[in-house]
């Protein structure tokens, strides 16, 4: 083999070796985190909503009720009725440039606080209004990658059964009018193309929603409502976003991942990885 040849070898093996060392390093820490969420879910016994009576970790599982009557908002992306929670997300595939495949440029979370009722009583639930983008230079954060079937933001992971492509536009094509008003009025997100140097982009805007009647799980820290209260019964707590991360839910917490797929194959991947860079290395 020629000098040439064999540059060319150590250095397909090194970028090789670098893309799956990344995408083990990557799974090991969704794998570790999905760990810890299945440890906190096992140590910490289902609730009933109605029985929290004191601050600290809870989990509980109830049907989404609004705090008053008509606090519930259409959903942005797909228009959805008495809603309490949007978790959305926007993809581009830009026009011109490198990289012309699906691309997450943007997601977050839009909400109002709401109840969940259980029959035994009312806990509140606050997860906030957040929005990750690359205008806001803050996408590639580790909260990002940790929910495969919904949105995680800082302090909030919400997962669904998936989350639909509910709006696609063509390049050039403006959004309809009710994602057009969203993307106005949401910081860090835009009507035009987020990617930098990109003048023009396909979209794809998936959401899914919790509405009223919803049935959803809830793991996080309650507080009490008020500062300087002595919270004593449920409905004097919320749950909400904080040092602990909240998890909510469509699906029960005990039927997620427990992180150990992500364990063995980021092991395994970074594994593969960290051999091809050392064979690429002897061969440069």
């Amino acid at each position: 083999m020629q000098v040439t040849d064999v540059g060319l070898v150590a250095d397909a093996g090194l970028a090789a070796g670098a893309v799956l060392l990344t995408a083990g390093v990557l799974a090991l820490y969704v794998g570790w985190k999905q760990r810890q969420r299945a440890a906190t879910v096992a140590d910490t016994p289902l609730t009933a909503a109605g029985g929290v009576d004191e601050s600290g970790l809870v989990r509980v599982r109830g049907t989404v009720t609004p705090v008053r009557r008509g606090e519930t908002f259409r959903s942005p992306v797909r228009d959805d009725p008495d809603c309490v929670l949007a978790a959305w997300e926007i993809e581009e595939k830009p026009e011109t440039g490198k990289t012309k495949s699906w691309e997450r440029s943007a997601w977050g979370v839009r909400s109002v606080p709401f109840a969940l009722d259980d029959g035994t009583g009312l806990l509140y639930v606050d997860p906030g209004t957040h929005a990750v983008s690359n205008e806001t230079d803050d996408v590639f954060t580790p909260e990002s990658v940790l929910a495969s079937n919904g949105v995680a933001v800082e302090g909030l992971v919400c997962e669904f059964d998936g989350v639909d492509v509910a709006v696609e536009t063509d390049y050039g094509e403006a959004p309809p009018r009710r994602v057009k008003r969203f993307l106005e009025t949401t910081d860090g997100v835009a009507v035009d193309p987020m990617g930098v140097g990109v003048e023009r982009s396909k979209r794809r805007y998936g959401e899914q929603t919790l509405a009223v009647g919803d049935a959803v799980s809830v793991l996080g820290v309650a507080r009490p409502r008020r500062d300087g209260v002595d919270a004593s019964t449920a409905d004097e707590f919320v749950v909400e976003p904080g040092e602990e991360t909240t998890h909510l839910s469509t699906v029960r917490f005990d039927d997620l991942p427990d992180g150990g797929g992500n364990l063995w194959a980021g092991a395994l991947l970074a594994a593969v990885g960290v051999a091809l860079l050392g064979a690429s290395l002897v061969l440069w």
